[in-house]
């Protein structure tokens, strides 16, 4: 999951913590493991630039998944965090 940075706008704010609140509840239900991380993480796992745009993001996902068709650039940052995360936790099992 991306940790939520603060927007301008405070009714967006409030709109993105309610949909994180509710994810991380039906997320927890289940007992499944919440792994959060920062945009600029995730940016920099996937393109080597903390400070990529959402195309570098996106085209690094299309190269890492040739079958990936994200259509939105949402749907691109969600395939982006599970390949950040799958690629850190995959490291930490060797540091361990």
């Amino acid at each position: 999951m991306e940790i939520t940075f603060v927007n301008k706008n405070p009714t967006t704010t409030l709109i993105l913590g309610h949909a994180r609140a509710a994810a991380m509840v039906a997320i927890s239900v289940k007992n499944i493991p919440i792994y959060e991380y920062e945009p600029n993480r995730v940016k920099k796992i996937l393109t080597g630039a903390g400070h990529a745009d959402k195309t570098a993001v996106d085209k690094m996902v299309r190269i890492l998944l040739p079958a990936a068709t994200p259509k939105t650039p949402d749907e691109s940052d969600a395939i982006a965090i599970a390949l950040a995360h799958a690629n850190t936790t995959r490291f930490e099992k060797f540091i361990k």
